[in-house]
């Protein structure tokens, strides 16, 4: 098992920073966590899986480019899964919404109203679309989220249903 985790405390000081260096967003706070666990062992334990990684990809490149990496890096994440945006039936961002919007098809951001917090929006994201997949399981749900830090730092994820005659 993995245990993965993120918060984010708003404070004084962050809200400051953001200001300070021009940053137009809702900062915001929370935290979540995740409970990974290989496909093998949920099965032998008899236990559905409320969503299946299929694939990640993350790359980094700098401030003046943050839109092609994003593009980049979720193209990167679709041929690695050996799928195409046609595929998808959600995708989950927290930066650069407008410019996947050419590319992908139902763009949801839920900054709006939780707040900015990085990587806790990420792992809502996360388990948002694994709570989707896990109640369509007949629809063949597939969903990407997609992060973008500030300094350019970008990640992909897809899930998808348990596919069980793999």
């Amino acid at each position: 098992y993995c245990l993965a985790g993120a918060a984010e405390e708003l404070n004084e000081i962050s809200v400051q920073t953001y200001r300070r260096f021009g940053l137009n967003i809702k900062p915001g706070e929370g935290a979540a966590f995740l409970l990974l666990e290989r496909m093998d062992d949920a099965v032998k334990r008899d236990k559905k899986a409320f969503a299946v990684i299929r694939a990640s990809t993350s790359m980094f490149s700098y401030k003046d480019n943050k839109r092609d990496s994003v593009i980049n890096c979720l193209q990167r994440c679709l041929d690695k899964a050996g799928l195409s945006a046609e595929n998808i039936s959600d995708v989950f961002v927290n930066a650069e919404e407008e410019a996947l919007k050419d590319h992908l098809p139902s763009v949801r951001n839920i900054t709006g109203i939780l707040g900015e917090a990085f990587c806790v929006t990420t792992f809502f994201h996360i388990i948002i679309a694994s709570h989707a997949i896990c109640k369509n399981t007949d629809t063949g749900k597939k969903a990407i989220i997609c992060g973008l830090s500030v300094d350019g730092c970008a990640g992909s994820l897809i899930l998808t249903g348990h596919d069980k005659s793999k």
